[in-house]
């Protein structure tokens, strides 16, 4: 999507697209069937489980949850006993003051698997291991499987199955067919625990004795994944230790969607539908969170490497333009497009004005969205209200599309057919405003945190005023395993020197924002050029590389004002894009993520190409090849652990 006298296409569509994986993204049922009463089917484990062998954990596959010297990825919740490493074992220790029973839960979440953990009493006590478990909303409770770890002389029931803060036993070990089972467990010793979770059906062992085997047949209950927890149990004592805990993890046995079952009660992981979406765009706790996704693109940009982007419809089949076809899961975050009404551009093509956009989810019939394409984008009288849709300058939509196994955007009828210069700003996330400047980045910290400002503007400050707004975590709690630490860097350059990195066919010289290996999240970027003139500098594309290395990036933009959500040589105000400066003098604009944010597993390159418009009157591409300005870029990324920034030491030239 670009600007005119380019050439360009009717309706150059373009959709960004955060595929969240593994957790299902689309609407979910809003009122759960009714219960199945009766349908929760125990097995006793006399009658099968002492004909079926306890599974094989010295095999292949198994990995540790405990590092046997901190305890890294582990988290206390609930009640106020006290775990800690000794002996490369966790212990914990009942607190007789405590009424709630206490937790150390693991961060992460699993679903099917096989777990394998060694167990000892020094004080005895009463104890379990939670497995597919979660917290309440509200009050943190825990609730979910538990394998009992029952020292008690008479009952003697470890290894039975026990629904924690929700509906009690599920599989104890009563009867006569329960007997070997009983005697499992070794009061005076290490014993080793086996839980095996392959769909509804959860199945224990105890020193290779086969002890609860549960069908989970409830619809409203069955919960397919969770974390594990060590508890101890609220009471006058008990220390209990664990050593040797290791997991395998099964490939899933029932899809994400759970047959036949309504909606979780109150899980710790919301499903990913339209509102959890809606709410990331008004809040920022969930930037530091390192997940599971991918970003990408799809776009008209000239595959041959150069600028005609407008041309380049990358499938057009029985009179429709695919504008884009994936499977999910997913979510369609942003659709931007250059040309609305039927106005002819510079090359006589007609605008889309009586073309229809279809967008269809899941495979559907029918699509769920089938409107003329002016209607789409229409922020007073189409489907999606203002500010998620704006027409004010470049037509654009941010309102959350999600879809859970497919989605494709198609054009019917395909052949159918200025803004202010401050230096103020005030940006979601940013902001220089007459009384202020200000970040509102969350900046999580573990061991301390130190903040160090320097002054290189050559004058002597006489006062720095500033307002920290800082939220304390309780030692218990800690910041979460998953949360990245805030980066920033910043990198100056001539554009378009022998040595600039060069990408595509055409070998396009290219800045290059941000280049880091490890797992982290690109949240977004500020962009400075020095460029005193009134042509067009702004024709390169941005390219964003996630866990990918060959050519083209799954994220290939069609220019620069595409990416900061504007067009046509000029850029508007949002809240997570816009510009702070414009031409003529020194150009700065903004561009930010928060649903469509970039996660990378093993590493990432974010570069924008240096080219400018020449021609009709204009030498933007000239003034870069000739005289090499500068290209200016801060990028703000979360990474664990932490990196070194890695930013261009010295300022090119003083300003």
């Amino acid at each position: 999507m670009k600007r005119s006298p380019r050439p360009r296409i009717p309706l150059a569509l373009v959709a960004a697209l955060c595929f969240v994986r593994p957790v299902l993204v689309g609407a979910q049922p809003s009122t759960a069937p009714a219960r199945d009463g009766g349908s929760a089917i125990s097995r006793p484990a006399g009658e099968n489980l002492q004909k079926e062998p306890a599974p094989d954990i010295q095999a292949d596959g198994f990995v540790p949850l405990f590092d046997g010297q901190t305890l890294d990825g582990w988290r206390s919740v609930n009640g106020t006993a006290k775990y800690h490493v000794e002996d490369g074992s966790i212990v914990g220790v009942c607190d007789p003051g405590s009424k709630l029973n206490s937790f150390l839960r693991t961060q992460r979440t699993y679903r099917d698997f096989i777990f394998t953990a060694e167990v000892r009493f020094d004080v005895p006590g009463n104890s379990g291991i939670q497995f597919r478990s979660n917290q309440r909303d509200g009050d943190g409770r825990v609730y979910g499987y538990q394998c009992e770890i029952d020292q008690g002389q008479e009952r003697r029931w470890s290894g039975g199955i026990y629904d924690e803060a929700r509906r009690g036993w599920l599989n104890d070990l009563k009867g006569d067919a329960n007997a070997r089972a009983r005697e499992a467990f070794r009061h005076d010793g290490w014993n080793t625990f086996i839980i095996q979770a392959r769909g509804r059906r959860l199945q224990t062992w105890v020193n290779g004795i086969a002890c609860a085997d549960y069908t989970d047949n409830d619809a409203q209950a069955f919960t397919p994944e969770g974390f594990f927890a060590l508890q101890v149990h609220a009471g006058r004592q008990g220390t209990i230790r664990w050593r040797d805990i290791r997991i395998k993890t099964l490939e899933a046995a029932e899809p994400p969607s759970r047959v036949g079952a309504g909606p979780r009660t109150a899980p710790e992981r919301p499903m990913r539908d339209l509102t959890f979406f809606l709410r990331r765009l008004r809040t920022l706790d969930h930037l530091p969170e390192l997940e599971d996704s991918h970003t990408a693109m799809s776009s008209t940009w000239d595959r041959s490497g150069g600028n005609l982007d407008g041309w380049d419809f990358k499938r057009v089949e029985n009179g429709r333009n695919v504008l884009l076809d994936v499977d999910g899961p997913g979510c369609i975050h942003r659709i931007f497009t250059g040309v609305l009404g039927t106005e002819k551009d510079f090359f006589q093509k007609p605008g889309p004005g009586d073309s229809h956009i279809q967008i269809i989810l899941d495979h559907h019939e029918r699509p769920v969205f089938d409107m003329p394409v002016d209607r789409l984008f229409d922020d007073r009288n189409g489907p999606f209200p203002y500010p998620l849709v704006f027409h004010k300058t470049y037509p654009g939509i941010l309102f959350p599309i999600p879809f859970a196994g497919h989605c494709r955007v198609q054009l019917v009828n395909p052949n159918a057919p200025a803004w202010g210069n401050e230096i103020h700003f005030n940006s979601l996330l940013l902001g220089v405003t007459p009384s202020e400047a200000y970040s509102c980045f969350p900046m999580p910290f573990a061991d301390g945190a130190v903040l160090r400002f320097e002054n290189r503007s050559g004058q002597r400050a006489h006062k720095i005023r500033l307002n920290l707004d800082v939220q304390a975590a309780s030692a218990a709690d800690g910041v979460p395993a998953n949360w990245g630490r805030l980066h920033a860097t910043w990198n100056e350059r001539r554009a378009a020197q022998p040595d600039a990195p060069k990408f595509g066919p055409q070998n396009v010289p290219a800045h290059l924002v941000l280049e880091r290996e490890g797992p982290g999240k690109y949240v977004g970027v500020l962009l400075h050029l020095q460029w005193p003139h009134r042509d067009w500098w702004g024709e390169g594309d941005w390219l964003i590389w996630t866990d990918e290395d060959g050519w083209p990036p799954s994220y290939h933009g069609t220019g620069s004002e595409e990416y900061f959500n504007s067009g046509w040589c000029s850029f508007d105000r949002k809240a997570v894009s816009g510009f702070i400066k414009t031409r003529p003098g020194e150009v700065a604009v903004y561009s930010f993520h928060l649903n469509d944010a970039f996660q990378f597993r093993r590493n990432i390159r974010v570069a924008e190409e240096t080219m400018g418009a020449d021609g009709f009157g204009m030498m933007g591409n000239t003034i870069i090849q000739r005289d090499h300005p500068i290209w200016s870029s801060t990028a703000y990324w979360y990474a664990r652990p932490v990196q070194s920034a890695g930013s261009t030491p010295e300022l090119i030239q003083p300003r």
